[in-house]
């Protein structure tokens, strides 16, 4: 591990250290190795002002006061309020910012109590000397003041470096984008020799480990990074970005990925793109938490995650083997048993080559949380999961009267009453109810769980949106979350704890406190989004102040 993490900041130095002698001009060379977008001071300022608005805090004034003690009441003088900042990675120095300041001496004498040195070192470059001997440099040209750790890195600039962001500055408030394919080869191949050698030297047997174990373990790994380093030499861009949306009302960031067109990673996204799921129904806006989740396994994924789920097994087993909580060996091999059930239903579904299932929280108090997979075999998914229950009677858990069966449109509900512990059933009777049941249903789709008073007709409800809903495209990963419905939810289960009451009783619009978090494929890459309503935003500003009035005064 050591070894491999040095080998990778060598290579970090050698990537940073040769993107040759400038950053060059946009219509002439490859795209920069990375740049940084900052969005404008003027959508900051608005951005403060709205954030202070949500949350009842004069952000705004709190900076501007701050910028005038640095500044001597001058403010930014010759800064251009309504354009971008940002930095662009390449030259010898590694990197230059770029600031849209259009008069620098106006600039510079704002922060004249620094009593910064300042020296012409020729080509319009001035050297600027700190108090603490550090040293930068700094080059007016048109509207714009370039910032750099050498002379050298300010030289051949870019006439218009907005055009360099490639939109970041239109899409974000804050943005980093990195071009894979402006990184050196050689460096490439440097940092993903280091990975597998790296591994192979971390890679050690563990004590309890047989010859053929630790064998399989290590050529599962190595097949793995094997498997990364073709994505790795495929990777085409990755984008990181942030915007508070004050005309949406939400804030969110997103991570996106794009590979070369053509390329193996590519063809993969592009075949995972508009699948079908049958288990819609569980994105459900208005539940407290829905998750939706469908994808195809490809064959090396198959591969992969089966040796995966066999080294899990075999580990999980000489875990269990050594509980002492256990109190014999038939009750060692019963929750074997389970953990078996459990791993083959995971098995089953990646046989069949798609993950397609969904999860969700519904009602408004008793609430019921319901499940389901998408599995071609549901009569033995639901036995391994009935094994499960049968356990559980055992320890108490699950009454010993027989299952309540009902068959309802090409559903089996098998539902079990619960004898939980007094301690147990104080924390979830006030969530689920005092009379939830668990419940094992069976369907032409799948497998499906649930807990609480009325699962039954929850799942039914769930299966029956589905149905409705089965022939559009859905997206490989959705989940939302109702934030001031779930805290109300947990205050009624703690009715003692004043801050979960004080952002129970949280005045918001409805449908403003959802987090949404969702994945999308493209025809080369994917992206990754969560955002947040703007009642979310106030919540977190009610928790903030009340943890600072709870909090000791001095």
């Amino acid at each position: 591990m050591k070894k491999t993490f040095l080998s990778m900041l060598a290579v970090l130095g050698l990537l940073l250290g040769s993107q040759g002698q400038a950053v060059a001009q946009a219509d002439k060379t490859p795209p920069p190795l990375a740049v940084v977008s900052v969005a404008s001071y003027d959508t900051w300022m608005a951005n403060l002002d709205y954030l202070g608005q949500l949350q009842g805090k004069p952000y705004r004034m709190l900076v501007e006061g701050v910028l005038n003690l640095f500044t001597a009441g001058e403010g930014l003088q010759g800064w251009e309020k309504n354009q971008p900042a940002g930095v662009i990675v390449g030259g010898p120095a590694g990197g230059v910012t770029f600031l849209p300041v259009s008069d620098l001496n106006k600039f510079l004498q704002a922060f004249a109590a620094f009593e910064l040195k300042t020296k012409d070192v020729g080509d319009g470059v001035i050297e600027i000397e700190f108090t603490d001997g550090q040293r930068g440099y700094v080059k007016s040209q048109g509207k714009w003041a370039w910032v750099g750790r050498s002379a050298i890195s300010l030289q051949d600039l870019p006439e218009d470096p907005v055009k360099l962001l490639g939109g970041l500055n239109e899409a974000y408030d804050i943005a980093a984008r990195l071009n894979f394919q402006s990184i050196p080869a050689p460096l490439v191949e440097m940092a993903l020799g280091s990975m597998r050698e790296g591994a192979e030297d971390f890679l050690q047997p563990e004590p309890d480990e047989t010859e053929e174990e630790f064998k399989t373990r290590k050529e599962a790994v190595l097949a793995q990074i094997d498997a990364v380093k073709v994505a790795i030499k495929d990777l085409d861009e990755l984008t990181i970005g942030f915007k508070i949306d004050r005309e949406a009302k939400k804030v969110f960031a997103e991570f996106e990925i794009t590979f070369i067109k053509g390329s193996k990673s590519a063809q993969q996204f592009a075949e995972a793109r508009n699948m079908k799921s049958d288990f819609v129904g569980f994105r459900n806006p208005e539940a407290l938490i829905s998750m939706g989740f469908v994808g195809p396994i490809q064959e090396q994924e198959q591969e992969q995650l089966t040796t995966m789920l066999k080294q899990f097994r075999t580990r999980a087993k000489k875990e269990i083997r050594k509980l002492d909580d256990l109190k014999d060996d038939a009750a060692r091999a019963q929750v074997e048993q389970v953990v078996d059930g459990l791993i083959d239903n995971l098995q089953a579904a990646i046989d069949q080559g798609k993950l397609d299932g969904g999860v969700a929280l519904v009602g408004d108090g008793p609430h019921d949380f319901v499940f389901g997979l998408g599995l071609k075999d549901s009569k033995q998914a639901a036995q391994n999961l009935l094994s499960g229950i049968e356990m559980l009677r055992d320890y108490k858990v699950v009454s010993k009267e027989p299952a309540e069966v009902v068959e309802k449109d090409g559903l089996r509900f098998e539902s079990f009453a619960l004898t939980l512990p007094e301690k147990v059933a104080k924390d979830l009777n006030p969530f689920f109810g005092d009379n939830a049941r668990l419940v094992v249903a069976t369907g032409p789709n799948g497998v499906y769980a649930g807990l609480g008073e009325t699962v039954i007709e929850s799942l039914q409800k769930v299966v029956a949106a589905s149905k409705a809903g089965a022939g559009a495209p859905a997206k490989p990963a959705e989940v939302t979350i109702s934030v001031s419905r779930l805290i109300k939810a947990f205050a009624k289960g703690d009715a003692g704890d004043r801050a979960l009451a004080v952002l129970a009783n949280a005045k918001l619009a409805p449908g403003t406190d959802i987090i949404r978090i969702e994945e999308q494929f493209s025809e080369n890459g994917g992206s990754f989004r969560i955002e947040a309503a703007e009642g979310v935003i106030k919540l977190i500003g009610a928790a903030v102040n009340e943890a600072s009035r709870q909090s000791p005064q001095f």
